[in-house]
């Protein structure tokens, strides 16, 4: 939906998000975060808000600088969410960044109109909104039944930070762990990889086919592993935008599915 460009009240007792992605009765636990340039709204800022699964004292990471004025500390998993990074960056598109929400399955919220100048004041709304975006997801956990409690584990927070070529190079790495647990007949590591490899596929556009990796790593066998190596490659070719070699790599995963 269109929201319309607003400047962020300061001293109310909590700012607003525009969820245009996702719910703030549901809100997924990570979400990219944009405000538009108050002297050119074409120029769009955001920055990756995230409610961790562990404790994080952020002070230990951020410069001396950012640490005096951006008022931050230990961070309790689950109570609090991180801006990654502590300041809002330009992007390309407002577009893009949609379309990356969309691919990542992330929240997408807008916190109105800055001045990408002064830094005080985006730090204190980064913040701001950090806080906004954590009592949503903390008023939403807390309706759920313990059991069905959405958790974020510390693998989707490294997932959500990876670009498509690194989201393929440990695809790569688990699909090679796969073919051990399969060939050594070890039910446990088997079950435990495809879900670690499932949960990774959440990140990754569909032209990956992922599932179908899946299904070819889990035949025992030379058949099996030369599928598997045949999609991983497949994997590589696209993340370089090699679009004619996936199609030979395809024909070759075909000829050897219909052996």
């Amino acid at each position: 939906m269109r929201i319309e460009l607003s400047e962020i009240v300061r001293g109310q007792a909590s700012m607003d998000l525009f969820y245009e992605l996702g719910s703030q009765q549901a809100p997924k636990g990570h979400a990219l975060v944009y405000c538009r340039s108050a002297q050119d709204p074409s120029e769009v800022y955001a920055t990756y808000v995230v409610v961790p699964p562990i404790s994080i004292d952020l002070t230990k990471y951020l410069p001396p600088m950012i640490v005096s004025q951006f008022p931050v500390g230990n961070i309790s998993a689950g109570t609090s969410a991180v801006p990654l990074p502590p300041v809002l960056e330009r992007v390309d598109s407002y577009e893009s960044l949609r379309h990356t929400a969309e691919l990542r399955n992330d929240d997408l919220l807008f916190a109105g109109s800055i001045d990408p100048n002064a830094l005080p004041g985006v730090l204190s709304l980064i913040q701001e909104v950090a806080q906004t975006y954590s009592a949503h997801y903390t008023s939403y956990n807390a309706t759920l039944p313990q059991e069905a409690s959405p958790k974020l584990n510390v693998s989707e927070v490294l997932y959500g930070l990876m670009s498509e070529a690194e989201l393929v190079r440990e695809l790569a790495k688990l699909t090679g762990q796969l073919r051990y647990a399969v060939e050594g007949n070890d039910t446990r590591l088997t079950e435990e990889t495809v879900n670690e490899i499932s949960q990774l596929a959440r990140y990754m556009p569909p032209k990956y086919r992922v599932d179908e990796l899946i299904t070819a790593g889990k035949i025992r066998g030379e058949k099996g592993t030369k599928l598997a190596e045949l999609y991983v490659e497949r994997c590589y070719k696209i993340a370089a935008e090699q679009y004619r070699e996936v199609q030979e790599i395809d024909q070759r995963i075909n000829e050897l599915q219909a052996l």
